[in-house]
């Protein structure tokens, strides 16, 4: 029997935040002076992740308040004006390390 409700979309956002977190730190963060990558920007995980916008927008404001993932307006490549690129923090790489340990996670290849 699947879980319906409040309880299961609970749970499809802490699926989706880990997504997030996985997603970030196989992309790696950038120096300041580096063009970030269009898979670190919202409309890039969204892509890469294959989900609504509204929902990584509501993920990734709890994720950055909760210090796991960070974000700075930045040159992007094929973008011709800043824009806000996202990033795993300290606290987000441990997080998507222990992940990756105790599940064999390998992030995919591109």
């Amino acid at each position: 029997m699947a879980i319906s409700g409040p309880s299961a979309a609970k749970a499809e956002q802490i699926r989706l935040a880990l997504r997030v977190v996985l997603h970030l730190s196989h992309i790696g963060r950038p120096s300041p002076d580096d063009i970030a990558r269009p898979e670190s920007t919202q409309l890039g995980i969204v892509a890469a992740l294959q989900t609504s916008q509204g929902a990584v927008s509501k993920v990734l404001r709890r994720l950055a308040a909760a210090d796991v993932v960070g974000h700075s307006r930045q040159h992007v490549r094929g973008q011709d004006r800043r824009v806000q690129a996202y990033f795993v923090t300290a606290k987000g790489e441990e997080l998507a390390r222990r992940y990756r340990e105790k599940h064999g996670y390998q992030p995919p290849r591109e």
